[in-house]
C-alpha cells in the first residue's frame, strides 16, 4: 500500500462549506456562524488570503436537540 493511499484511508471526508453556504444550512444568518466560528464551537479552514470554509458535520455538532414534554413523558412511561 502507497502512502498516499493510507493517507486517505486515515483522513476523514470533510463537507466544507463557505459561512453563507453554513448558514443557509443551519437556516440562520451568516453572522451566527461567524459567532460560532469565534467561540471555538466550528472550526474553520482559511484558503488564500480571504476564503474561509466550515465543515458542515461541526455545524451539525453545534446544533443541540431541544427536549419536548412529550419526550419526557415517554420515557417515564416505560
Amino acid at each position: 500500500m502507497t502512502t498516499s493511499a493510507r493517507t486517505a484511508m486515515r483522513t476523514p471526508e470533510r463537507r466544507l462549506a463557505s459561512i453563507a453556504d453554513a448558514a443557509d444550512y443551519a437556516a440562520c444568518c451568516g453572522k451566527t456562524i461567524r459567532r460560532r466560528i469565534a467561540d471555538g464551537t466550528i472550526r474553520a479552514y482559511r484558503f488564500g488570503k480571504r476564503s474561509v470554509r466550515v465543515d458542515l458535520d461541526d455545524v451539525d455538532g453545534a446544533m443541540l436537540e431541544i427536549p419536548t414534554a412529550a419526550a419526557g413523558r415517554a420515557a417515564r412511561a416505560s
